[in-house]
């Protein structure tokens, strides 16, 4: 079995997905309790993980635009994560530029 470096299958990018989202989710807990450090730390990470997600949903599209299949990423698993990816890694950058002072 070949192994790579991005998700291969739907089902992985989707599970990844999943991920990403609970990742957010544990962002605004930590937002709400007042935890700054755990949430900027937990966005920044969250949100790489997100970008691998959506490099590995971008590679996964077909190249042929007039053939498709269930095998394929749909668009909107594509744009999900890319929208995961740009809430994450905004609010930890920016959380991190707040608490260090920038």
């Amino acid at each position: 079995m070949k192994r790579r470096f991005f998700l291969s299958t739907v089902e992985q990018i989707r599970k990844g997905a999943a991920v990403a989202a609970g990742g957010f989710a544990l962002y605004i807990l930590f937002s709400a309790l007042k935890w700054e450090w755990v949430a900027s730390v937990s966005a920044l990470l969250f949100g790489l993980w997100a970008l691998y997600v959506f490099l590995s949903a971008q590679v996964g599209r077909v190249k042929d635009p007039h053939h498709h299949s269930e095998k394929d990423v749909s668009y909107s698993l594509l744009w999900g994560t890319a929208a995961l990816m740009i809430l994450l890694l905004g609010c930890g950058v920016l959380g991190f530029r707040m608490l260090l002072g920038f």
